[in-house]
């Protein structure tokens, strides 16, 4: 099985391949997804590269290819939002709504929302724009770092 790390954009060495810094304004899509790729659950694979929000109750949008370029809406796993994860193609370990995000200099993914203008993290966290090995934008919450102001967690 493959796995393989994300790459959060706005870092330095990759702040020229996007203007947005999170999940502002309008977002041009990445071409992408054909929903032809058979491994999809009972709806045939629907494509869901350029919104991963799109998929239905009891799936999450989820790599097909070892290169992660393409996704596909599948059947849901069990991991919630902070939890454990790896990103094994077809097979999901997230919730509804969710990707394994395991960024450079992450030993483990973690459970994360996507995230859009109408979709905000929980808790105050980032909604980061990440870019995957394949070269799809995806937007995703920040679980790596402790919630911003206001958190719920006494320190």
């Amino acid at each position: 099985m493959k796995r393989w790390l994300m790459t959060a954009l706005g870092l330095a060495a990759f702040a020229s391949l996007t203007a947005a810094p999170a999940c502002g304004g309008g977002e041009g899509g990445s071409g992408g997804g054909t929903g032809a790729n058979g491994g999809g659950t009972s709806d045939g694979g629907t494509s869901c590269n350029d919104d991963p929000l799109v998929c239905p109750s009891g799936q999450t949008c989820w790599f097909t290819d070892t290169e992660g370029a393409m996704l596909d809406c599948y059947t849901s796993g069990a991991g919630k939002t902070g939890d454990p994860c790896d990103n094994f193609v077809k097979m999901p370990s997230c919730g509804d709504g969710m990707i394994c995000l395991q960024l450079q200099g992450m030993s483990q993914g973690a459970c994360a929302p996507y995230c859009d203008a109408s979709h905000p993290c929980p808790n105050n966290t980032s909604c980061l724009t990440v870019m995957t090995p394949g070269m799809v934008t995806i937007h995703a919450c920040d679980v790596s770092a402790p919630p911003q102001d206001g958190g719920a967690d006494g320190g």
